[in-house]
C-alpha cells in the first residue's frame, strides 16, 4: 500500500518533532502507512505554496504562528488564501487550546478539521481509529502504486490551464495527474478497500477538443477490472461542467443503454477528470466511430446513425424549443463557435477574418475587397454574410436538448457490434437542431477518404450536387461514400420542418470554427474548404432554399 503524505506546519522545531511522532503513531495503531514531512514556517509563508507542489494528501497547520502582535498570524488565514488552489488536500487546524475567534471570523474557505494537539498527543484508540478512517476517506484518494501514462506524455504537455488573470498557461504536471487518477479510483471505503496495484492509460483514437482521453485500466487486489472505462482530463470548469451536464442531461434523460455512468471525478485547483464506464463492457476493448471511419466499417456506422437519430426514440432530439432569435445569432452566441454575445457586425468580422486566412493558405484569386474567384465561381463574400448573418428568410430558429459535440470520437462502439453508447458531455444543453448533425458530417467529411482523393474544382462540384439533392431531399443512398446524404436525410426525418437552406447555414458556422483549428492534415483542410466555398455558393445561387418538402 502507497503511503499517504502529509505535510506538517509549525513554527516551532519542538513541537514539530513532537506531532510528527503522534501523527505517525496514530496512523501505526491503524495499518495504514504514512508519511509526515516537518515544515517549519513563520509569519512569512510566501514558499508554503510552492512547497505543496507536490500535493500531499494531508496538511496539518498549526494556528497560531508568532508572539507579538506585529508578527501574529494564523493558521487559518493561510489556509484560506490555500484551500481553493488545493482542493485535492485536506487542511487540518491545529492548536493547544481553543480555537481563537478572531482567526475565523472573517476567513473562508475555512480548514477540513480542527484538531486540538493534546488529543493527538494523547491518541487514544478510539480516537485514534476516528481520527484515521476519517481524514482517508475525506481524502477522497485511493493508494495507487504505481501509474503508466507514458503514452500520452505529449498529449498531456499540450492540456493547459486557463488561469482566472493573465495569459500564464500551464501544463498539468506528474502530481495532479497522480492526484486526479487517485480521486477517480477512490471507492469511499476506509482505506484498506482503496488499494489500486497499477493504473495504465491507452489513449483512446481520434479527439480534437482541449482535453486529453484515454481508456483506462485498473489492477487491485481483486484483479484487473473487466469493464473497459474512459477518464477525460480538462481544465477545471471544464469538468465541472461536464460532470454537471451529464448530471443534469444525460443521467435522467439518456436511455441507459446509450449512456454512461460517472464512476469517478477528480479534481485540482487548475485541472479536473470525469471518468466514465462504458454501458458495453466485457467484449473487448470500445471503439469509436472516428475507429470505424478510417476503417471503412460502415455498415455499423450506419446502424449506429439509425438509432442515434430515429425519431421514433429519441431522447433528446425531440425535446425542442423554439428562440425568437435570428438564426446564426442563435448558432453564434453558443461556444464554442464564438464568444458570447458579439453583435452583427463583430460577428461579420470574425468570420472575414476566418475566410481572410483561408484564403492566405489556398491562393484564391481575389477580384476586389467583396469578391472571390474560385474555378468558374464568382462569391461577393458581403452580400453572403448578410444572408446568413440577417437572413429574412428564416425568422424564427428551433432548438433542442443535444450532445453539443457530436463528433465521430464521442461516440463509442461495442467491439464487433453496433452497440454505442456517448462521451464528453461538456457541451450538452440545448442548441440549433442541426448542431449535432453538422458536427458529425464534419467528422465524416474529414476522416472518410474515397478510393482516390478528386481535384478541389471536383471536390467542390460533388459537395454543391449534394446540395442539390438535399434541397429536392432525394439522397444518394447507392454509393457507398454517401455516409452524408445519410446523415441529411436523418436530419429531415427528425425536423420536418426545417430547410436545406437552415442545414446550410449552420454548415457554414460549424465548418468556420473547423477551419480556425489548427489540427487538420492537407487533405481534411482541403475537403474542409471545398465544402465551405461549395456550400457559400449554393447560398448566394439559392440552391437552397426555405422550400419545405412535405
Amino acid at each position: 500500500m502507497r503511503e499517504i503524505t502529509a505535510y506538517l506546519y509549525d513554527d516551532d522545531d519542538f513541537e514539530l518533532e513532537a506531532h510528527k511522532i503522534a501523527i505517525e503513531k496514530m496512523f501505526a495503531s491503524q495499518n495504514v502507512p504514512i508519511k509526515v514531512y516537518p515544515k517549519k514556517f513563520g509569519v512569512d509563508t510566501s514558499n508554503v505554496e510552492k512547497s505543496l507542489k507536490d500535493r500531499p494528501e494531508l496538511i496539518f497547520m498549526d494556528n497560531h504562528v508568532g508572539e507579538k502582535v506585529v508578527e501574529k498570524r494564523f493558521g487559518q488565514t493561510t489556509i484560506a488564501e490555500l484551500k481553493e488552489k488545493f482542493p485535492d488536500c485536506i487542511f487540518i487546524l491545529l492548536t493547544k487550546n481553543q480555537i481563537e475567534a478572531e482567526s475565523l471570523h472573517t476567513k473562508f474557505p475555512q480548514a477540513d478539521y480542527f484538531f486540538q494537539k493534546h488529543g493527538m498527543e494523547v491518541a487514544h484508540e478510539e480516537y485514534a481509529k476516528w481520527v484515521v478512517n476519517e481524514l482517508c476517506v475525506s481524502c477522497e484518494r485511493a493508494r495507487v502504486d504505481t501509474i503508466n501514462y507514458d503514452r500520452l506524455k505529449k498529449a498531456f504537455g499540450g492540456l493547459r490551464n486557463r488561469p482566472k488573470k493573465g495569459n500564464n498557461k500551464r501544463p498539468i504536471n506528474e502530481p495532479e495527474i497522480r492526484s486526479i487518477i487517485e480521486q477517480v479510483c477512490f471507492t469511499g471505503g476506509p482505506p484498506q478497500d482503496n488499494v489500486i496495484e497499477s493504473v495504465f492509460l491507452k489513449p483512446l483514437t481520434g479527439g480534437k477538443s482541449e482535453a486529453v482521453v484515454a481508456v483506462i485500466y485498473i489492477q487491485n487486489l481483486y484483479g484487473d477490472s473487466n469493464v473497459p472505462a474512459v477518464i477525460k482530463f480538462m481544465s477545471y470548469k471544464a469538468a465541472k461542467q461536464e460532470a454537471h451536464n451529464h448530471a443534469k442531461f444525460v443521467k435522467w434523460v439518456l436511455p441507459y443503454r446509450w449512456r454512461v455512468d460517472v464512476i469517478g471525478k477528480g479534481f485540482t485547483g487548475d485541472f479536473g477528470a470525469v471518468c466514465y464506464s462504458f454501458a458495453h463492457g466485457g467484449a473487448g476493448e470500445p471503439e469509436t466511430i472516428t475507429d470505424l471511419l478510417q476503417n471503412n466499417d460502415l455498415d455499423r456506422i450506419r446502424s449506429v446513425m439509425s438509432e442515434v437519430f430515429d425519431p421514433k426514440s429519441q431522447a433528446w432530439y425531440s425535446k425542442s424549443r423554439t428562440d425568437p432569435t435570428a438564426l446564426a445569432v442563435s448558432l453564434s452566441r453558443t461556444e464554442p463557435y464564438f464568444s458570447a454575445g458579439p453583435d452583427n457586425a463583430k460577428r461579420e468580422q470574425l468570420i472575414l477574418d476566418q475566410i481572410d486566412f483561408i484564403l492566405s493558405e489556398n491562393r484564391v484569386e481575389k477580384i476586389h475587397d467583396d469578391t472571390l474567384k474560385i474555378g468558374k465561381y464568382y462569391f461577393n463574400l458581403r452580400r453572403i454574410l448578410n444572408d446568413i448573418l440577417e437572413n429574412r428568410q428564416i425568422k424564427l430558429t428551433e432548438e433542442c436538448l443535444s450532445h453539443g459535440d457530436l463528433n465521430s470520437s464521442n461516440i463509442l462502439v461495442r467491439s464487433g457490434s453496433s452497440e454505442f453508447c456517448f462521451i464528453d458531455f461538456q457541451h450538452t444543453g440545448y442548441h440549433h437542431i442541426a448542431k449535432d448533425f453538422c458536427s458529425l458530417e464534419g467528422s465524416i467529411r474529414t476522416l472518410q477518404y474515397g478510393p482516390k482523393e478528386v481535384s478541389f474544382a471536383q471536390r467542390m462540384q460533388n459537395e454543391i450536387n449534394a446540395w442539390n439533392r438535399c434541397e429536392l431531399r432525394k439522397f444518394d443512398h447507392s454509393e457507398p461514400s454517401q455516409l452524408i446524404d445519410e446523415l441529411r436525410s436523418h436530419y429531415f426525418a427528425n425536423h420536418p420542418s426545417s430547410s436545406a437552406l437552415e442545414l446550410a447555414i449552420a454548415n457554414i458556422i460549424h465548418t468556420l470554427w473547423l477551419l480556425s483549428l489548427s489540427i487538420w492534415n492537407e487533405y481534411s483542410r482541403r475537403r474542409l474548404i471545398a465544402f465551405f466555398f461549395a456550400t457559400l455558393h449554393c447560398i448566394q445561387e439559392k440552391k437552397v432554399t426555405t422550400k419545405v418538402i412535405k
